[in-house]
């Protein structure tokens, strides 16, 4: 029964773990980069639309 108990907690342990790892670290990283491709797809946009003559 101790074994069981033992399992099930570094089982807890490990998944609270991770949740915070996926939660503060891994998930904004990637929100990051999708940010700053949106920007730079914005800005190449823009670019190209001035060369052709379109300011906005």
């Amino acid at each position: 029964m101790e074994k069981r108990r033992l399992i099930i907690g570094v089982i807890t342990i490990l998944a609270i773990a991770l949740y915070i790892w996926i939660a503060y670290f891994e998930i904004p990283a990637k929100v990051k980069k999708g940010e700053d491709a949106l920007h730079g797809e914005s800005w190449i946009a823009e670019f190209d639309d001035y060369l052709k003559g379109e300011v906005r």
